[in-house]
């Protein structure tokens, strides 16, 4: 409400500043939205693809013991919402180590499978390969092979899928990647 005392002139001052204040804040809002969407922002998305999951973004190898060793919960599942999916997780990414413990005879059960795999493998990924990750369900997984299965136990029920020149391992119920081995010898 205008002032009464006030003269004409201040009354077109006082508008003229509050337009001002409304287009420098109209400015900054924008610019806040804007700045993380900008390629190599510091606090926007990833400039590179696999940026995703921190120390361990894009591995080479590796496994989570609790990932290939224990069963999830029944009512764990890809909701991340959900309690037990939350707990698994963790307990897969505490467990996850840089180094994947297997025979020369279980890596070669692996390797013989993938190379009488034909069309299977994916050159690159659009998500982060790495202990812990989870996989985006439009990835394809394919169920492990009996062959596999009988050389390495621990891997029955879980998923698959090849991703350049690693053999990558994933619990079917919560789509999280458990190991990780490079078929490159």
């Amino acid at each position: 409400m205008a002032n009464p005392r006030e003269s004409p002139s201040g009354r077109r001052e006082r508008r003229t500043l509050m337009t001002w204040g409304a287009i420098a804040a109209l400015i900054l809002g924008l610019a806040v939205v804007a700045w993380p969407l900008l390629p190599g922002s510091e606090t926007g998305r990833p400039e590179s693809r696999n940026q995703a999951a921190g120390q361990r973004f894009d591995q080479a190898q590796g496994e989570s013991r609790a990932g290939t060793t224990t069963t999830p919960p029944p009512q764990a599942g890809t909701t991340a919402a959900n309690p037990e999916t939350v707990g698994r997780a963790e307990r897969i990414n505490r467990t996850a180590g840089e180094r994947v413990r297997l025979t020369s005879e279980q890596l070669d059960a692996i390797r013989k499978h993938v190379a009488e795999q034909t069309g299977s493998h994916r050159e690159t990924v659009t998500f982060s390969i790495s202990v812990g990750s989870a996989v985006p369900q439009q990835a394809p997984l394919r169920d492990m092979p009996s062959a596999i299965i009988e050389t390495i136990p621990d891997y029955q029920g879980k998923q698959y899928l090849v991703a350049g020149n690693r053999f990558v391992v994933v619990e079917k119920q919560t789509r999280r990647i458990v190991a990780i081995i490079p078929l490159e010898t």
